[in-house]
């Protein structure tokens, strides 16, 4: 009874109401004074536009945060970088953020080879969702190539 207590007050205290959360981009968000990149995904950065000119970094933002709206999140931390923000799984009312980013193709799994994210990548791809409907580069592509540019 005790373990189940103490387990509902740490689910309580990690699940924030909606005005204490922001999407910062379309893998990152921020609840309360706490900055959570989202496990095993990487969407498009923000300033990044396909080649055909879609705005996919800023689409992305806006769906992780339509995913976020009016919704209870909740994030378990699975690694820390060390400087960046802590990586965790988030939910929204229980959905899995990341596989929402990917089933509606605003993130790439970072791992292709892992099965995490496989199915919607594979669903979103089929569908031409998001980034699929669109000419664009993986954000670490698009990131090695503006640094050679430079």
């Amino acid at each position: 009874m005790r373990a189940f207590r103490l387990a509902s007050l740490l689910l309580t205290l990690a699940t924030l109401p909606a005005a204490a959360q922001t999407a910062v981009s379309g893998d990152v968000l921020k609840l309360g004074d706490t900055t959570y990149r989202l496990w095993a995904i990487d969407t498009l950065e923000t300033h990044q536009a396909c080649a055909d000119g879609w705005p996919a970094g800023v689409e992305a933002k806006s769906a992780l945060r339509g995913f976020m709206r009016d919704s209870a999140i909740a994030c378990q931390t699975v690694a820390r970088d060390g400087k960046g923000p802590a990586i965790a799984r988030c939910t929204a009312d229980g959905a899995d953020l990341g596989a929402e980013m990917v089933a509606a193709g605003m993130a790439l799994p970072l791992d292709p080879q892992r099965p995490d994210y496989a199915a919607q990548e594979a669903t979103a791809k089929e569908h031409h969702r998001g980034l699929h409907a669109h000419d664009c580069a993986a954000a670490w592509k698009w990131l090695e190539r503006s640094r050679k540019s430079r």
